[in-house]
Formats: C-alpha cells, sequence, structure tokens
C-alpha cells in the first residue's frame, strides 16, 4: 500500500482509494455520508479504520468483501498493508462528499495527522457490492 494511492477492494470489481489533498489543519466537522448502499460501506469503512486493534476492520472485510476477493487477497495481507497507513494518519473524518454518482462515492476526509485525503469508493452495482 502507498502513501499517495492506496487501493483496497470492496468486492471482485469494487474499491477504495486513498489520496492526500492538500488542506486546512482544522478540525472537520463529521459530514453525514449518503443513505445508500455505498454511502453505508463508506461510513462502516470509516468505523472500523477509526476503531483500535485490527478486529473492527477485520469484522468489516468479511462483512463487507466477495469472499471471491477474500480468497484471492486473504483478511491478514489487507490488514497487513493497512497497517502503516492507518499509523501514519491514525483516524479519518468525512468532511464532505465530492461526487456521488451509481457505483461511486468520493468523499473528502481528515487524517488525525491532518492530511487532507480524497477517498474514493466503488463497488459492483449489485449486491453485495
Amino acid at each position: 500500500m502507498t502513501r499517495t494511492i492506496t487501493t483496497l477492494s470492496l468486492c471482485a470489481a469494487a474499491a477504495i482509494a486513498l489520496g492526500s489533498a492538500a488542506g486546512a489543519q482544522t478540525a472537520p466537522a463529521t459530514a453525514p455520508l449518503p443513505d445508500t448502499a455505498l454511502g453505508r460501506h463508506a461510513a462502516a469503512y470509516l468505523a472500523a479504520f477509526n476503531a483500535p486493534g485490527d478486529e473492527a476492520l477485520q469484522s468489516f472485510l468479511v462483512e463487507h468483501f466477495d469472499p471471491a476477493a477474500l480468497r484471492k487477497r486473504p483478511i491478514e495481507n489487507r490488514l497487513a498493508a493497512v497497517r502503516p497507513f492507518r499509523q501514519a494518519v491514525r483516524t479519518l473524518t468525512a468532511h464532505s462528499v465530492l461526487a456521488e454518482s451509481p457505483g461511486l462515492l468520493e468523499v473528502l476526509a481528515q487524517g488525525g495527522n491532518s492530511d487532507w485525503l480524497a477517498m474514493t469508493f466503488e463497488a459492483q452495482p449489485a449486491p453485495p457490492h
């Protein structure tokens, strides 16, 4: 997982891409995410990312990822890839929705280290997404 662009599959064709964005150093207000399947995936990811330890992220992966995707890239490999990023930014707080369309949700978030991130959540159109 790289610092500039990070990808994490939400299903076989789904992804969350994280990239640094320039921004202010103030703490953002939590933005409401859309009440859609993808909005709920994004909210669940942020909650799992912000929880201490790996248990919540592991549960997120089991609940939100296609089992075939997890067979291709096991949970432990995914957790190992996200740990350095998590350690660097500490937490993620949604600030605003930048774009939304079927199968895509782009969110501006701020890390606990004050970095601003453009997060793109993509998912398959049909459940489990």
